[in-house]
């Protein structure tokens, strides 16, 4: 009996990461690998850099000098589902990459996966490093853990995991000259 409770529950759990979408990733500039989220309601698109070194995530607003031009804005007035959290932040990665601006919670959806009230900030300054030539990708979504987010807030994945979109915080990147993927959930 218990041989059979394991492979149903094996079986089950493979039949869950089959469902796991793939992320089309794009290679940008040596190793900067980005794909395509998004934001708000009705949803918007936006590249961003899939980073496992840190846990937020960023992405240029409307108020953003022209630090932020070529790259797509996230506004959030014209989402029904975005709240201001009335909080600012400043993030130093201490690769010369800075970006200040005000956090919101609004609706992302990655690889099919929708979570509400997700924290994310709306640049109003990028550093030259995030420029248009440098970087290709809107913003940033940080992977890593809500113990290293500036915002305190739970990183994408924990929210998809909290909110019962994915079984489990987990992730896997598969990375190659052509075809390269995120798989969220497996």
């Amino acid at each position: 009996m218990k041989r059979l409770s394991l492979i149903l529950a094996a079986a089950i759990h493979v039949a869950y990461v089959a469902d796991a979408a793939g992320i089309p990733l794009t290679n940008g500039n040596n190793g900067l690998w980005y794909g395509a989220i998004n934001v708000g309601t009705p949803p918007k698109p936006f590249t961003v850099l899939f980073d496992t070194g840190s846990a937020d995530l960023f992405l240029p607003g409307t108020d953003c000098d022209s630090s932020c031009d070529g790259h797509t804005q996230y506004d959030p007035s014209s989402s029904s589902t975005a709240q201001d959290l009335k909080k600012s932040f400043l993030i130093n990665n201490g690769d010369g990459l800075t970006v200040s601006g005000k956090q919101f919670t609004d609706t992302v959806s990655i690889g099919g996966f929708t979570g509400t009230s997700q924290t994310l900030g709306a640049a109003m300054r990028y550093s030259s490093a995030f420029g248009i030539s440098q970087f290709p990708a809107d913003g940033i979504l940080g992977m890593a853990f809500q113990k290293i987010s500036k915002f305190d807030a739970p990183p994408i994945p924990q929210t998809l995991a909290n909110q019962h979109q994915l079984e489990e915080y987990v992730f896997s990147f598969k990375l190659a000259a052509s075809g390269s993927e995120l798989y969220m959930g497996g």
